[in-house]
């Protein structure tokens, strides 16, 4: 009953009814022990499915001239009722690639003993042979789907403009896989450029779009062919080169240019298979794309995975060095040179003068998340409290006021500022009075040593003693504290 079991097993794989037939006979011969007819059956269930794999191939327009005339000559032969077999086989392996050196040797192994089954030659097929012949085909050949080539292909980009083509809980990259599995591997350049070609149509009905509303439909298909050229990309590095090779139309057309930035931000290795030129110019693409998000987050990628030259990061730095976004965006990307520019210019602002300059920078720190403050290096931190002391913004003085609420940990860093720096300290030129302010509100009472400490450093030696800040440090601080203080007030530069 065991073996009953895995046989029928094999028959639920086998998806083309008349190869089904033909194994199901081949079963029934074997459990009847005619062992050397259910070899012959399964070999026939075979040949005649891979036969008619490479005409529908040919029909649905794939293959070379080459391979068409090779069919050609195998269907005479069929027509002729004589062996065509090995000649099949060969063909489906070197000139179709359906199957693999490895499978066209094993199969042409099991047709020696399919030979040797038909004919009278002496042989006794037993049932592990028997078996081993009907469970191999149908694996190697009888279980894959026949493989469609070019004009499938197109039905497939006309299929791409459905907006429900990729289902919002199924990954993108497995449903072009199950899609592109239908697909005989030479098609694949002809659906390349198919849809291209209709991602430039779809340009088109977006430019005409009457006072800038793009139709839902028209936005979807274009999603769904970017995910789609993506996806396929993805597969293998095979179909990443024939992407790769027709992307260059995507690079050249200007209308495209938003659609290369999308594919490029989903699938950034594809840039490293690019040629060259072409790697320039969809590099211009994506600097003049730089405010947007999706170039930003694909430039960032590129960078990551190492595929952008230092003079391509030195170019791309300036470029984002010019461009107005917030700081959280900036500190999202994989930049740091982006990061150092980006928060340099916030924390001057944070000190600003300016009442709105300062508030707009002040917010933005305050608002960040803890995983994008931690991008901020020790002396950005320790420089933040003295700026927001200098703010000229109502947000400075209540942020003062509640010892720098969510961003308080940026204290430890002046802490450390104050006794190794002390001169970057005292060059940032804080206001004093408001320092203290913020530290007592903070409940730091070691960042108030640390003041005196700062004070008292031969640094400090010229500058003159901020009279309030002490008197506020004598009043909260203990009484040492309050000593040295009083020393200070008492000193001249």
């Amino acid at each position: 009953m065991t073996r009953l079991r895995d046989l029928e097993e094999l028959l639920l794989s086998i998806e083309d009814r008349k190869s089904r037939e033909y194994m199901e006979e081949a079963v029934r011969c074997y459990h009847a022990e005619a062992h050397r007819a259910a070899i012959v059956a399964a070999f026939a269930a075979a040949m005649d499915y891979l036969r008619r794999r490479l005409a529908e191939l040919i029909q649905s327009g794939s293959g070379s001239s080459d391979l068409r005339r090779k069919f050609e000559s195998i269907e005479k032969v069929f027509k002729e009722q004589k062996s065509f077999e090995y000649e099949l086989i060969d063909v489906c392996e070197k000139s179709a690639g359906m199957l693999t050196p490895s499978e066209a040797k094993l199969i042409r192994s099991l047709l020696e003993t399919r030979h040797l089954a038909a004919h009278p030659s002496g042989y006794v097929a037993n049932a592990e042979t028997a078996r081993a012949c009907v469970a191999t085909l149908a694996d190697l050949v009888l279980s894959r789907p026949l493989l469609l080539g070019i004009s499938e292909a197109k039905l497939l980009v006309d299929r791409l403009q459905s907006p429900s083509f990729f289902p919002d809980s199924y990954d993108s990259v497995a449903a072009v896989r199950h899609e592109a599995s239908r697909l005989h591997q030479s098609a694949y350049p002809a659906l390349v450029v198919s849809v291209i070609d209709r991602l430039k149509e779809n340009a088109e009905a977006r430019a005409a779009a009457v006072d800038a509303v793009v139709p839902y439909e028209v936005g979807a298909a274009r999603r769904n062919m970017v995910a789609f050229l993506s996806g396929l990309a993805a597969q293998s590095i095979d179909t990443q080169d024939v992407v790769a090779r027709h992307a260059r139309q995507i690079v050249e057309t200007d209308s495209l240019s938003s659609d290369l930035v999308l594919l490029l931000e989903s699938r950034p290795e594809l840039y490293g298979a690019l040629d060259e030129l072409t790697r320039h110019r969809a590099l211009a693409t994506l600097r003049a794309a730089v405010s947007g998000s999706a170039a930003r987050n694909a430039l960032s990628s590129l960078r990551k995975l190492n595929l952008l030259t230092a003079d391509d990061t030195v170019l791309v730095s300036s470029d984002f060095e010019y461009t107005d976004i917030s700081l959280a965006s900036a500190l999202e990307l994989d930049w740091p040179e982006l990061h150092r520019a980006r928060i340099e210019r916030v924390l001057s602002d944070a000190g600003s003068s300016w009442r709105l300059t300062s508030a707009k920078a002040i917010n933005s720190i305050q608002g960040l998340s803890d995983s994008e403050a931690s991008k901020f290096i020790g002396k950005e931190r320790a420089l933040y409290p003295l700026q927001v002391s200098k703010g000229a913004s109502w947000e400075a003085r209540q942020l003062a006021e509640k010892g720098l609420s969510s961003r308080a940990d940026f204290l430890d860093d002046l802490g450390r500022a104050m006794i190794d720096g002390p001169q970057d300290v005292i060059s940032a030129q804080p206001d004093w009075s408001v320092l203290v302010d913020m530290i007592v509100a903070s409940k730091r009472a070691d960042l108030l040593a640390n003041c005196l400490a700062l004070w008292e450093s031969p640094a400090a030696s010229e500058l003159v003693m901020p009279a309030e800040a002490l008197s506020k440090v004598a009043a909260n601080g203990d009484d040492v504290q309050k000593q040295r203080a009083q020393k200070l007030k008492s000193r001249k530069p």
